[in-house]
């Protein structure tokens, strides 16, 4: 698993909030204006099949998509919840889709 260059800058991926209760999701340097995945699961490694975005190596055993969020104009993209006791520990990434970069993984 590694980081890809996008956009001048590696699609990072940041968390505030304590798990389980309210958390937020902050992804920078996407594809403004560009669909950004959110994927959670058991950390491991995934190389996604088929489109979009085959090839693709994740951080994340056999991943489950959370949301799609849409990146602002600054590529940036923030998801707000509330986390229950269940997601504590889990590993979560997310996913440039426009330009299939993955940033890096952060557990709950």
């Amino acid at each position: 698993f590694r980081t890809y260059n996008c956009c001048g800058g590696i699609v990072q991926l940041s968390k505030t909030g304590t798990c389980p209760g309210v958390m937020r999701l902050d992804v920078a340097y996407c594809t403004p204006g560009g669909g950004v995945a959110i994927l959670q699961g058991i950390a491991g490694s995934f190389i996604k099949s088929g489109n979009p975005c085959a090839g693709l190596v994740l951080g994340i055993a056999n991943p489950s998509l959370v949301a799609i969020l849409t990146a602002n104009g600054g590529g940036n993209a923030t998801l707000s919840f509330n986390a229950p006791a269940g997601a504590c520990g889990r590993t979560v990434q997310a996913v440039d889709i426009a330009s299939c970069t993955a940033s890096n993984t952060i557990v709950l």
